[in-house]
């Protein structure tokens, strides 16, 4: 990029900020209400969840009708040379676990119990006895069900462990949904199959964040699923669970969360045009318990996510939450979810901008940090190595979340320095 240029490109970011400063002071009065209540509405039915899913596939029509007709193709070129795979290749996924918060540990590869060391690679499950300074291999185990065959369709890439439980999570794109495999492990390192479930969701895949937690003996798992509001039938959309054991599938899919379960925010409950692409899930199981038991709560929202998990809640932020003709993109506003793990109903405040990922986020003292530049489409993929757009440091206090009619004020927001990168961004909160 040449310099012309990249003053070009800071020039349209620093406009980007302004615009989104702009939306801070003009969103307010079209969406107060007269008084705010501390936490967001769930649906009362099934008929109101679809009602409120099919005004949002209207407004959607509505606004895809006014895209212009494409350009005629250009003259045909000769076709430019093929670029090494190597060069396109994405850079390997890290091999340690890096937990960001005490107490919450993350998904991983390689994992402790005792003296043993459990590996998870391609797969399978290893247990290598690390005691007297060596390094001997004891067990090993398929890290899928008994009853497939070779766990075609499945990616396992995160393990936990709780106790004498081992803990595989996959995405299985044969049967589309997340597979939770526990496993026991003994004290000399040896590897028993437990069971299976399988958590309906759809690619929850992020090049920088795992997708499961584990806070004490409590398993908590963020899954997207696609909401198509045109379908009368979204049932197949809703977070459910189904058993599997040595012999196969048990009975059909239980539901865990009905629309009594599912919320949205009041801006985007009484907007003309919400963007409404998505049901993000979070889905808490006790893994102590005998038979897996598990429940989710569920807020609708844009397909643009980032979730990072404290202590005692997890935290969703989206963005684009509304319809916008094709010509438009300086509509920044976001929404910024908080949904407690002990099961209350879920809070909501409107934002501007877009975290770079999970490590964006820092909970403290009653305070959600966020670090935000002015545009960016979520982490889902690789989506969390693009970004664009000025650096601001969002300090939220807790008590700001409610039910989601409101926007965060804009003198939360403090302007730093850079943000003339916009790719493969990385941050931390240190101390």
């Amino acid at each position: 990029m040449s310099k012309a240029q990249g003053e070009g490109a800071m020039m349209r970011m620093r406009g980007v900020v302004a615009g989104a400063v702009c939306l801070l002071g003009l969103a307010g009065p079209l969406v107060e209400p007269a008084k705010a209540q501390s936490t967001m509405r769930a649906f009362s039915s099934e008929a109101e969840l679809k009602a409120f899913l099919k005004r949002a596939h209207r407004a959607e029509q509505r606004v895809y009708a006014a895209v212009p007709p494409p350009p005629p193709p250009p003259v045909a070129m000769a076709a430019p040379a093929m670029e090494s795979p190597s060069a396109s290749r994405s850079p390997d996924a890290p091999s340690i676990t890096n937990n960001q918060t005490q107490g919450v540990d993350e998904g991983g590869i390689v994992k402790t119990h005792g003296s043993h060391l459990v590996v998870l690679r391609r797969g399978r499950l290893f247990t290598i006895d690390t005691a007297h300074a060596g390094m001997k291999p004891v067990d090993t185990i398929d890290a899928f069900p008994p009853s497939d065959s070779g766990g075609r369709g499945a990616w396992y890439d995160e393990m936990l462990i709780t106790g004498d439980l081992v803990v595989v999570i996959g995405f299985n794109y044969a049967r589309a949904g997340t597979e939770i495999n526990r496993f026991r492990i003994s004290d000399a390192g040896k590897l028993t199959y437990v069971d299976t479930h399988h958590l309906r969701s759809n690619d929850y895949y992020s090049s920088r964040n795992y997708a499961s937690r584990l806070i004490g003996t409590r398993l908590v798992i963020y899954t997207p699923h696609d909401v198509y509001p045109g379908e009368e039938d979204y049932a197949g959309s809703l977070p459910a669970l189904r058993r599997w054991s040595e012999k196969g599938p048990e009975a059909g899919f239980e539901i865990l969360a009905n629309p009594r379960r599912i919320y949205v925010a009041e801006m985007l409950r009484r907007a003309k045009r919400p963007n409404i692409e998505a049901i993000h899930a979070v889905t808490s199981c006790d893994l102590a318990a005998v038979r897996l038991s598990c429940s989710s709560t569920a807020v609708l929202g844009s397909d643009s996510r980032n979730f990072y998990v404290s202590g005692d809640a997890v935290y969703v932020w989206t963005g684009e939450i509304f319809q916008t003709r094709w010509d438009r993109d300086d509509d920044l506003r976001a929404m910024a979810y908080r949904i407690p793990l002990d099961g209350k109903a879920p809070q909501a405040v409107g934002v501007v901008g877009a975290p770079t990922d999970q490590f964006s986020f820092l909970e403290n003292d009653g305070v959600l940090n966020v670090l935000v530049r002015a545009d960016g489409g979520g982490e889902a993929m690789w989506q969390a190595e693009v970004r664009q757009g000025e650096l601001a440091l969002l300090r939220l206090p807790l008590a700001r979340f409610g039910d989601g009619s409101r926007m965060a004020a804009k003198s939360l927001y403090q302007p730093l320095p850079g943000g003339n990168d916009f790719y493969n961004l990385q941050n931390r909160f240190v101390g």
